[in-house]
């Protein structure tokens, strides 16, 4: 087996993950509204944020895996890299939860929550779910990279690896949209031991069942290069997004589920996007560079921006609700923001504004 050469840049890849932080302000924001939209508005807003946007995350994670384990040598593997990689993401996890503070105070008075009971909430979420709605990636990201570092250190195949990823993936399945597969299992020992997990850590869209298939797909990529040409490797991308649409509608209709964001196809559609963009060479630039920080930050900060600055300066002017302004004025106001911390991080006396997103 054999790493991809470290030095090697991509900026394909810059380019597609900050697109994906774009497609994630539009799953937290719809792009054309939801305040007396048309049919064809709603036929949309289902488009990018119910099938589109869900690509957006898993390339997050497969993209950090691929980027994470071509540092490492599967043959005399070393978990430093990946320690140093969990402890940069978890100092950014409490960084960014201890920005969002008020927001969670905010939310807790909105709930009638108590001071203690608004405590033992946050904590909760903070160890098991995420501090706040979107912050939940972070851990979930530290956890994927530990699961996959600590069964390669424990001399398991990248191989075999894998295949335990995808036995959770499945698991994880039946607590999102596959979740009318257990409806028949209801009173069994199976669908009470899985009703208790959701009842503990809510979700399966997390680190073990979501994120560490993801990591692992992209720890094999590093590890073992697709043989797959450019344009077959395209083709199959695009093979794969159109059985995730029909997937997408297909479990639609099997009536409500848990959660909307673990799909079977999601896992080809992730690995032939990032094995097709690999391969593509654009011109590096720094500019290229400097999306990725830009991705990181667009996601981090659009949340704040939309609730604090969008939608008060929308309600004032339409109180009827969102309305297809709130989405490009959040991208709009967000990307400003994170443009603006990273130049002034660059300066002498602001480099401190790295801690955002390194």
């Amino acid at each position: 087996m054999q790493n991809v050469p470290t030095s090697r840049q991509y900026p394909a890849v810059d380019i597609a993950k900050l697109l994906c932080a774009v497609l994630i302000v539009m799953i937290h924001v719809p792009p054309f509204g939801s305040a007396n939209a048309t049919p064809l508005a709603q036929a949309g807003n289902f488009f990018l944020r119910f099938y589109l946007g869900r690509i957006a995350v898993p390339f997050f994670f497969i993209s950090a895996g691929f980027f994470l384990f071509r540092k490492t040598d599967p043959t005399a593997y070393d978990p430093t890299p990946c320690r140093q990689y969990i402890l940069r993401i978890l100092r950014l996890y409490g960084v960014w939860t201890v920005l969002y503070l008020p927001w969670v105070i905010r939310d807790a008075r909105a709930d009638g929550k108590t001071l203690l009971t608004g405590t033992v909430s946050f904590l909760r979420n903070f160890l098991l779910t995420g501090s706040y709605n979107h912050l939940w990636y972070l851990p979930a990201l530290a956890v994927a990279v530990a699961l996959v570092s600590w069964l390669l250190r424990k001399g398991v195949t990248p191989g075999r690896v894998l295949c335990i990823s995808f036995l959770l993936y499945c698991v994880g399945l039946l607590g999102q949209s596959w979740f009318f597969l257990l409806k028949p299992l209801e009173g069994t020992a199976l669908f009470s031991v899985l009703r208790l997990y959701g009842k503990i850590f809510t979700t399966t869209r997390n680190g073990v069942f979501f994120g560490f298939p993801f990591v692992a797909l992209g720890m094999y990529l590093a590890y073992r290069p697709s043989g797959l040409r450019k344009w077959p490797s395209g083709i199959l991308f695009l093979v794969s997004m159109a059985a995730l649409y029909l997937e997408v509608r297909f479990t639609q209709g099997k009536g409500e589920a848990p959660g909307r964001d673990m799909y079977v196809f999601l896992v080809p559609a992730a690995y032939f996007a990032l094995s097709f963009l690999l391969r593509l060479s654009p011109k590096s630039h720094p500019r290229y560079r400097a999306m990725r920080p830009l991705a990181l930050l667009l996601y981090l900060t659009h949340l704040a921006v939309n609730v604090s600055v969008s939608l008060p300066i929308l309600v004032h002017f339409n109180p009827t609700g969102c309305t297809g302004l709130q989405f490009p004025l959040t991208l709009f106001l967000s990307v400003g923001l994170s443009l603006i911390l990273l130049k002034l991080s660059r300066k002498p006396h602001f480099q401190w504004l790295k801690k955002l997103y390194q």
